[in-house]
């Protein structure tokens, strides 16, 4: 191949040899988006592109030396070989892209488009024949660029979809316009009519084009002229908003009126603003003339009615078909509440809403009025507040509904159902007794279960086959005799059922004077109740016990606060007695006083008030006690309140722990720390003297004779300096650590986001040497030393930073609450810590590393945990080696009382 067709005769690979040309060729092949190929003169492939081999799905070595037909159907076969042999006869190498659909491995079709270059030798002298062959001639093969057309296909194909959905829409809406049977008018957005259809025009008797709004007189429903600015129209261009269902009159050339129902709706454009408005209008002359004949015919039958309605005693309505009121007689207006100028044209469901939720009237009125059948019902009205019986007479104009109040009789009816059910349903065991014989007379369901007799066979019986209390007849009529004097009685006695069982039972019986004597007796099974108080018992016992066994006062109230049980270690506590109260007010026996403030103490502060009013106690007061003995002692108060199965307080109890003896020791373990505490410092501070005449000597000897020291006494005295700084170091550190107690601040509320804010303005230079990064969450506002949560926080995060390994420190700070305190954490990505090291970091002037790797001397930690210590905290380490340390300590949090 010497030079494809159209090609220009700048060889741009001249300066390349020609492997290095070959490669620089393929790379550039290889790279463009679009498939390339080369057929021999035989037309078998001779080359392709990574294009084509992913475009077909075929291998290279699949596609070389095999025809273009493997890709090709023969009728594009055929039509590119006679666009070759045309090239190749008329010399016109540019022609426009072929398309054709090439088949893939997969047999699949892929949609292409070709630019076919022909590679020629001279002039050929004959064109090739079909499937490529030529005679001889010049012609060597073509070259091809092949390029995927499907989404371009598929793109053009939904277009033309798509203008062929829209013409038919269009020719659609214009049927539509013109077959309308409602008039339909278009107007600007300057009130100029744009389109009416045919039936408009025949509205408004207006065929001429140049017709205007403006050129009819409109009127409303009451004959008032309405201005052009407050046609429908106009007021949707002025609000935006649609007008639905006016009534207005139009006045036509020839001065008859015709009734318009008028519609109006907007049509925005893209920016939002009214482009255009639709108006519909729908011919209603014949239904306001057939409503104002209507009216008139109304207006005769209640005329009619009215006399005749008049004689009717019952409460009686009448309604017509569209459920509006046309009569309404005195009783019915008295009935329900209403006056009959109120009811009369208004609508029943409106006037009476809650009728729509009683079934039973509903579909009784709606099934009278469609099935033309007269019915009646019986229902409570809630409306009404009564029993209604009603009749209803359905016509072709509506119904009449007769109604009448059954309350009364609903009310017996109700009473002797309900008596009945009560009886079958109660718990207990009802009969009614003749009292001469003791035979039963009537009995419930729950006798009947309870004895395992049925109701008949129960009936069979009288009492002494059930009472072993009343084995006989005699005994039964010497008991009732009593009875008749007493009138009731209540006693315990056994009854014994069919299957010759007994059980305890509680018996209420009385006399009963009606149209003759009666006995009626009502007995419960107490079998339940009794083992439930042998239980209640039992556990009172158990209680009571466990209450004296326990180290700790207990003391027990009910829920007004009376105090109804102590154990021998609350009179202990009291000093040998406890001053017994009937309500909270009389806790005012008790002297006591707040531990902290020292303030007398409420008769309702104490946790028992609190537990009696359902507060629970769960972290104890600490409160300075005055016995009845006149000791002082320091205890702590818990509370909880004791629900029953209503959730209402019915119990409370509270227990003291007298403290007094621990917090003897506390106080004498605080003044040996302070006596150890300004020993350490003394001794810190006396080390300072000598160490700074040290220190100074030192550096005298460097400064006048380094010169005249050899190299390894100058390091000895390097060794000297180093040592003593470090010894100042130490020394200052332990100063600073006996000083938490013995200079500290007094606690006060404090904001740990504006001590965070100082800490990070005291390391900012620390921060940007190790372009670190501090994150904190919102932190809480917490009780302590501000000085001293500063020195905390600085502590850890100058540990995150030094000790972040080889990358850039990230710290992250949060906090979250736990009850009364908080728990803060300072997490890192540096180095870690072994957790067998974990406990030992706390330590004073315990270091996990060299000097010659990190700085320090050891006591920053341990001044840590001796200031959480102080707050009454608590602090620990959680850290693997690589993988980052969180350091995390618990701090009270203010309260409310703080502020």
């Amino acid at each position: 191949m010497e030079r494809a067709t159209g090609e220009t005769d700048v060889n741009c690979w001249e300066e390349a040899d020609a492997p290095e040309a070959l490669q620089r060729y393929r790379t550039l092949v290889n790279s463009v988006d679009d498939g390339i190929y080369q057929l021999d003169r035989e037309g078998r492939f001779v080359a392709v592109n990574d294009t084509i081999v992913e475009m077909t799905g075929y291998a290279r070595e699949e596609l070389l030396g095999e025809p273009a037909s493997l890709l090709l159907d023969e009728d594009d076969v055929e039509r590119i070989g006679r666009e070759i042999r045309r090239r190749l006869s008329s010399d016109e190498p540019d022609a426009e892209a072929i398309e054709f659909a090439a088949h893939t491995a997969d047999g699949d079709e892929i949609d292409c488009e070709l630019q076919l270059s022909l590679l020629v030798d001279g002039e050929a002298s004959e064109a090739p024949r079909e499937g490529g062959e030529t005679a001889d001639g010049g012609f060597q093969g073509t070259v091809g660029v092949v390029r995927d057309i499907t989404d371009r296909n598929r793109t053009e194909q939904r277009l033309k979809e798509r203008e062929q959905q829209l013409r038919r829409e269009r020719d659609l809406t214009d049927r539509l316009l013109e077959t309308s049977p409602v008039g339909i008018q278009v107007l600007d957005d300057e009130g100029e009519v744009t389109r009416m259809n045919g039936r408009i025009k025949e509205f408004l008797d207006a065929y001429d084009d140049s017709y205007s709004p403006s050129d009819r007189e409109v009127y409303d429903e009451n004959g008032d002229q309405v201005p052009i600015e407050e046609h429908p129209f106009s007021r949707t261009l002025e609000t935006g908003e649609p007008v639905y269902d006016e009534i207005l009159q139009i006045e036509l050339p020839g001065g008859d009126r015709r009734w318009l129902s008028v519609n109006a709706a907007p049509i925005v454009d893209e920016n939002g603003g009214i482009d255009r408005v639709v108006t519909t209008g729908e011919d209603v002359t014949d239904l306001k003339e057939r409503e104002r004949e209507l009216r008139v015919h109304r207006d005769t039958l209640e005329a009619e009615l009215e006399e005749v309605y008049g004689r009717v005693t019952d409460a009686f309505y009448a309604l017509d078909d569209q459920w509006r009121f046309t009569y309404v007689n005195e009783r019915a207006a008295e009935l329900l509440g209403v006056t009959e100028e109120e009811l009369l044209g208004a609508d029943l469901w409106k006037t009476f809403p809650e009728s729509t939720t009683a079934d039973e009237v509903r579909e009784s009125l709606r099934a009278a009025m469609e099935d033309q059948e007269a019915t009646t019902f019986e229902v409570f009205s809630e409306l009404l507040g009564f029993w209604i019986e009603a009749r209803i007479y359905p016509s072709e104009t509506g119904l009449s509904v007769y109604f009448n109040d059954i309350t009364e009789r609903k009310e017996r009816e109700r009473e002797l159902e309900l008596f009945r059910t009560l009886l079958d349903h109660s718990n207990d065991s009802v009969f009614v007794i003749d009292p001469d014989t003791g035979a039963f007379l009537d009995s419930n369901d729950t006798a009947c279960r309870s004895l395992g007799y049925s109701r008949a066979e129960l009936l069979q019986l009288s009492v002494p086959d059930i009472d072993t209390e009343l084995p006989t007849r005699e005994a039964w009529q010497s008991f009732v005799a009593d009875l008749r004097t007493e009138g009731e009685t209540t006693f315990e006695g056994t009854h014994r059922r069919k299957d010759g069982t007994t059980f305890p039972v509680e018996i209420d019986i009385s006399h009963v004077e009606l149209d003759r004597e009666y006995v009626l007796a009502i007995s419960r099974d107490v079998t339940e109740r009794r083992e439930r108080k042998r239980a209640m018992e039992e556990r009172k016992r158990e209680l009571r016990t466990l209450i004296e066994l326990l180290p700790v006062a207990v003391f027990v109230a009910d829920d007004d606060g009376r105090i109804l049980e102590w154990n021998e270690a609350a009179e202990a506590v009291w000093g040998g007695e406890v001053a017994e109260s009937e309500a909270i007010a009389e806790y005012d026996r008790y002297d006591g006083w707040w531990a902290d403030t020292g303030e007398p103490v409420d008769p309702d502060e104490w946790a028992l008030a609190r537990a009696v009013r359902g507060e629970e106690v769960p972290d104890p007061d600490e409160i300075e006690i005055e016995g009845f003995d006149g000791e002082r002692r320091t205890v702590l108060n818990h509370g909880m309140p004791i629900r029953d199965e209503d959730g209402e307080v019915s119990r409370a109890v509270v227990t003291l722990v007298d403290i007094s003896e621990r917090k003897e020791y506390q106080r004498q373990l605080e003044k040996t720390n302070e006596r150890l505490e300004r020993f350490a410092y003394a001794a810190s501070h006396d080390l300072q003297e000598p160490l700074r005449m040290v220190s100074s000597y030192l550096q005298m000897i460097e400064h006048r004779y380094s010169d005249d020291l050899d190299e390894e006494g100058r390091e000895f005295l390097e060794f000297a300096v180093d040592g003593a700084e470090r010894m100042r170091e130490m020394i200052d550190g332990l100063l600073e650590y006996s000083r938490v107690q013995t200079q500290a601040n007094p606690f006060e509320p404090v904001e740990l986001d504006d001590v965070l804010t100082d800490v990070r303005e005291d390391l900012q230079v620390k921060i940007e040497e190790y372009d670190a990064a501090i994150v904190a969450e919102d932190l809480p506002r917490i009780e302590g030393d501000p000085s001293q949560i500063r020195q905390v926080l600085q502590n850890l995060l100058d540990n995150a930073i030094e000790y972040s390994g080889e990358g850039p420190p990230r710290i992250r700070v949060t906090a979250e609450r736990d009850g009364a305190e908080c728990v803060v954490a300072v997490r890192d990505n540096g180095i870690g810590i072994d957790p067998d090291e974990a406990d030992r970091i706390f330590d004073v002037f315990e270091r996990l590393h060299s000097r010659d790797e990190h700085s320090g001397t050891g006591i920053g930690l341990a001044l840590c945990e001796r200031v959480v210590e102080r707050h009454g905290g608590e602090i620990w380490v959680e850290s693997e080696p690589g993988d980052g340390t969180t350091f995390s300590f618990t701090l009270p949090v203010a309260t409310d009382r703080d502020t």
